[in-house]
């Protein structure tokens, strides 16, 4: 199935979105189903963008507090762990629009003291941070706990429009500290 398919130099078919499995594409058609209307059109915005790359992939977070997924922009040190040689074709797509969202799903389905549906997680990482970097790039600049608070905010958008436990701000990120 093809996804934001776009011509680039070479007749090469271009795609937004590139899944490093069955699992991860099944997680991303359910979210953009049950994703409030105002992050569908964001999803979906996303998908018809021909100048960036957001490839879903299994691997281990690096990240200290993560509950299961983190972003990272492709071939930096945090994503080549996760996706060496997977990485979708990317030439012609500049490296600030080139990502890799990583699904820790062992550290997602620790026992949470709140549901963590790979859902929320994906909206959290797509809406929170992929879609703040790319209207702003130089929120890529902002220390995490400036990113991270937001990035919850709109996961826990998601979350209320699904009837899902909210998810608590970072221990160590909390708001007016």
């Amino acid at each position: 199935m093809a996804i934001a398919v776009a011509s680039l130099p070479g007749c090469l078919a271009h795609q937004t979105f590139s899944f490093g499995s069955p699992d991860l594409e099944a997680a991303f058609y359910r979210l953009k189903e049950t994703a409030p209307p105002k992050g569908r059109e964001a999803i979906e915005r996303l998908e018809e963008d021909d100048t960036v790359i957001i490839h879903l992939v299994k691997g281990r977070v690096s990240q200290f507090e993560s509950r299961g997924a983190e972003t990272a922009f492709a071939f930096s040190k945090d994503a080549k762990p996760a996706c060496m040689m997977r990485h979708p074709w990317s030439i012609g797509i500049p490296w600030n629009r080139n990502f890799d969202i990583i699904y820790d799903e062992e550290l997602a389905e620790q026992a949470w003291e709140f549901p963590n549906p790979v859902e929320a997680q994906l909206y959290h990482e797509l809406i929170g941070h992929v879609a703040r970097i790319l209207d702003d790039p130089s929120s890529t600049r902002d220390p995490k706990c400036e990113t991270e608070p937001y990035a919850i905010d709109r996961e826990n958008e998601y979350r209320q429009y699904n009837r899902i436990s909210p998810a608590p701000q970072s221990r160590r990120c909390r708001r007016g500290k």
